[in-house]
């Protein structure tokens, strides 16, 4: 059956407004800047734009610190700037998609500035507010100075020992009311009290707001975080001062689907909208209490593909080695969870991750300072020791030798690395979602100091590195890999001076001074950019268009069934869409060594319990689409992505 709802049959473009284009020479995005690009968007063939905050904030956390939820924030334009921007979207057949951040506001909101004064005021209890503990307290720390797992302010214990998500006690102090506020992120980003009714239908009023306007959807940030648990307990201690994450404390917590349920039933019902959730802590076997039929979402990012690299919290000095089949393994257990009822999102990008030819190409830092190169084995398979090792022989592709023998990707190779990963982008059940950039294939930036970072996580990562024991040269290295600047450096239009992103030195306005980018455009925007992609039929940009025209054209790719092929093969990528008589094969060559398609099915189908009819799709030899100009039916090239029927 096909799928009708409109959302399943398009693709999401993701903006980062602060970086997308600058058309007043402020050195930061704008509203006028979206809708002078919406032709681009039309052309590559999105249907829906989510924009990442772009409300008032005193950008602590870039955007992610609101302090007014029905306005917008004069650095990006007006609300006549707005409505213009969902118009002539509309015109083109796009729909805007909002970002909404409910875990918390900003300190700065009148809300929490009304709750703050006193414990009697309207809003006293809009907030989560706790006294100093008591009990179970090591007074030696207030003699010595020494940390205990739980930070003295004033020598007023904090409630607990749990650790922000950026770093230090989830507990600040407040002089007004004599007692701590609670913030699983910045201290700047108190959390709201969803336990308060009138908390829930201030936001949901918010929400309302924007669909009067005729948005097309909503992207709910940290969501898994808006139930607390009943106590606020310690926990085991994850880290050397004694701390464990907020993660592990609160995420998922029982009771959050009611919340939901009534979010669903006030906001999201009786709209032809979308919803997606960013629940970090969500199990797959979860995923169906979210989405679908009875779900509270219509899709749910999830994180086990971008997590990869890290047991328990996300701490950037401690990943560990990953293969290939690691990857197709956490991600068809998610396409498993929703085959009968449900849906995903499919996405490698966004702006809180590195950009993924890196990620899944690169090799990552090493915590064991046991390889020179200071990497350990990513896309191309890895023992669990991290020394390296493969499933081929190829002396190129191996990395069973030394790891200063292990050649960098050449320029031509990370394109055809980009287009593979866009082939399972667009390929598996699911909507797309593209973060600007990626469409280009734009890669990690160069980082030469910490102070060069803007964002607020990886400050702290690096410094949590550096606590850890690390030098300053190991723990920038981990921060830059990891870095959410690498995804939040300016769009990389052309050539010209900051890559077309910014007229910076033309003045604001047309009167002022101008400035300088907010973050340094990427050096390579010069051999790197999208008016040089589009002159070029061979380059990443025009691979995602045919992609997505595919995508269009194929009702396969759309409502067919999903089913992994070569689960255990540490080269390939491979899976079917089917629907009906009708099935499509996507194979995508991860290694740097060419590889025949036909014989690898053919053993497939040979072992035990195999598959003839699998074994049998590449004789046809119906070559839909590959990566590569020099392409032939079943025999995949190096980095090479096909689409057969």
């Amino acid at each position: 059956m096909a799928e009708k709802a409109w959302w399943k049959r398009t693709f999401v473009y993701q903006i980062y407004p602060k970086s997308f284009q600058d058309t007043t020479g402020s050195g930061t995005g704008d509203i006028p800047g979206i809708i002078s690009r919406l032709d681009y968007i039309k052309e590559l063939g999105a249907g829906a734009v989510w924009i990442t905050p772009m409300y008032p904030s005193p950008m602590v956390d870039n955007g992610y610190d609101i302090s007014d939820y029905t306005s917008i924030d004069p650095a990006y334009g007006t609300m006549e700037d707005f409505d213009r921007l969902v118009s002539e979207a509309g015109k083109r057949g796009i729909r805007i998609v909002m970002d909404i951040v409910y875990n918390h506001s900003s300190d700065q909101h009148p809300w929490f500035l009304e709750s703050k004064k006193d414990r009697t005021n309207p809003k006293a209890d809009w907030y989560i507010w706790r006294d100093p503990k008591t009990e179970g307290v090591d007074t030696r720390a207030e003699e010595t100075g020494e940390k205990t797992g739980a930070d003295l302010a004033g020598g007023k214990a904090v409630p607990t020992n749990w650790r922000g998500i950026f770093g230090g006690s989830v507990w600040t102090w407040c002089e007004e009311r004599q007692q701590y506020y609670y913030h699983t992120f910045a201290k700047e980003q108190p959390d709201l009290n969803w336990e308060n009714p009138e908390v829930r239908r201030a936001l949901f009023d918010a929400a309302n707001f924007w669909l009067d306007k005729g948005i097309g959807g909503f992207r709910i940030d940290a969501i898994s975080y808006i139930k607390k648990p009943a106590e606020f307990l310690d926990g085991k201690p994850d880290s050397p001062d004694g701390t464990v994450s907020v993660h592990t404390m609160t995420a998922n917590t029982p009771g959050i689907l009611d919340f939901l349920k009534e979010f669903k039933r006030e906001v999201f019902e009786g709209h032809d909208i979308f919803t997606v959730g960013e629940a970090c802590g969500v199990e797959t076997e979860e995923l169906t209490d979210w989405v679908g039929d009875d779900g509270v979402f219509s899709m749910l990012f999830e994180f086990t593909h971008v997590l990869l690299p890290f047991d328990g919290p996300e701490i950037w000095c401690r990943p560990k080695p990953w293969k290939l089949t690691d990857l197709k393994r956490v991600m068809f257990k998610s396409q498993e969870a929703v085959r009968d009822e449900g849906w995903l999102p499919i996405y490698f990008e966004n702006h809180d991750r590195a950009r993924s030819v890196n990620v899944y190409f690169d090799g990552l830092p090493n915590p064991d300072r046991t390889d020179p190169e200071g990497i350990c084995c990513a896309a191309d398979p890895a023992p669990e020791n991290g020394t390296g090792g493969s499933s081929g022989t190829d002396p190129e592709n191996s990395t069973d030798r030394a790891p200063e023998e292990r050649r960098a990707m050449t320029p031509e190779e990370r394109k055809l690395a980009a287009r593979g990963l866009a082939a399972v982008l667009f390929t598996l059940r699911g909507t797309p979602y593209v973060y600007q950039g990626e469409e280009l294939g734009m890669q990690n930036a160069d980082w030469h100091s910490p102070e060069e970072f803007n964002d607020i996580s990886t400050k702290w990562q690096y410094q949590n590195a550096l606590e850890e024991g690390y030098s300053p040269e190991e723990a920038l290295r981990f921060a830059a890999f990891f870095s959410r600047d690498n995804a939040r450096t300016p769009m990389q239009w052309d050539g010209s001076e900051n890559a077309g992103f910014s007229c910076a030195g033309a003045g604001s306005r047309g009167d002022g001074a101008g400035a300088e980018p907010w973050l340094p455009v990427h050096a390579d925007f010069r051999e790197l950019n999208a008016a040089l992609e589009e002159a070029d039929p061979d380059s990443v940009l025009h691979f995602y268009r045919k992609l997505a025209a595919l995508r269009r054209e194929r009702e396969e790719l759309i409502s067919g069934s999903c089913r992994e092929l070569l689960p255990e093969d540490e080269d390939i990528f491979c899976f079917e869409r089917r629907l009906e008589d009708n099935c499509i094969l996507i194979a995508v060559n991860f290694s740097r060594k060419e590889i025949n398609l036909g014989e690898r099915l053919k053993d497939q189908a040979a072992a035990p319990g195999g598959d003839v009819s699998a074994a049998q799709l590449t004789e046809k030899n119906r070559l839909l689409l590959s990566s590569r100009r020099d392409a032939e039916p079943g025999i995949l090239k190096p980095l090479e992505a096909q689409i057969l029927e």
